[in-house]
């Protein structure tokens, strides 16, 4: 056997053994955020528990550390995500010519600030809103003892829902610059398309309530009709 073809496979060795390190500082950036944000628990659970402005409770020995270790680990993976995508974007760009290189780099960034925005409006709006709204039912013989893990599965649940929601328009983009789905559709379609939006807002919000189905489905419709907006103008 030739020298020339023992090496052949070597390339791929390589780019395992670089994922290895690639994936390695992605964990690595994880767990060191998360401890700083262990660090300072104590901020991240007052930001998160002000919308509320009552205490909590936990009803089991452990659940106060096991909340504290979760929020950690989650505020330190949302820190890590420029180093995630920064390690993701350097393995895979090496295959990907200079004009997709733009696009992506576009969607990315236009992700992020959708993502930014989601989590603000339903920080500062929503999630103060639903819980007048929910904790408004409440009979005078009745008094809201809420636990901190159903709370902050509550919070969670609605930065998450809002986040992926608000990935919306990006899809739409994505779809039509694709020749997949055509403007005129999307312009035809719209009645369906709205409906549609209700019924998700229905399925992904964590309360059920009308409310904050009502919370997310508005500024979707607004960011639909924005995006036909955007596509129409660039076109």
């Amino acid at each position: 056997m030739r020298m020339e073809d023992a090496d052949v496979p070597r390339p791929i060795y390589d780019h395992v053994s670089e994922l290895r390190k690639r994936l390695l500082v992605c964990l690595a950036s994880v767990a060191v955020l998360s401890g700083l944000c262990y660090l300072f628990y104590d901020h991240i659970l007052g930001m998160l528990v002000r919308p509320l402005g009552s205490k909590l409770i936990f009803t089991s020995p452990s659940e106060a550390f096991v909340l504290s270790f979760k929020i950690s680990l989650l505020f330190g993976a949302i820190l890590s995500t420029p180093i995630i995508f920064f390690e993701a974007w350097k393995f895979f760009s090496v295959v990907l010519n200079v004009g997709v290189k733009k696009r992506v780099l576009g969607y990315l960034a236009a992700s992020a600030l959708l993502s930014a925005g989601a989590v603000l409006f339903c920080y500062l709006v929503v999630i103060p809103a639903a819980l007048r709204f929910l904790l408004g039912f409440g009979w005078p013989f009745m008094e809201p003892l809420i636990s901190a893990s159903q709370y902050f599965s509550f919070v969670i649940t609605l930065f998450l829902s809002f986040v992926l929601a608000f990935q919306m328009p990006l899809v739409i983009i994505f779809l039509v610059r694709s020749g997949l789905v055509s403007i005129k559709t999307f312009t035809s379609k719209r009645v369906y398309v709205i409906l549609i939006i209700f019924v998700a807002a229905a399925v992904i919000t964590p309360s059920g309530d009308a409310f904050t189905q009502i919370c997310l489905s508005v500024p979707l419709v607004l960011l639909f009709e924005m995006s036909i907006l955007f596509l129409k103008l660039t076109s």
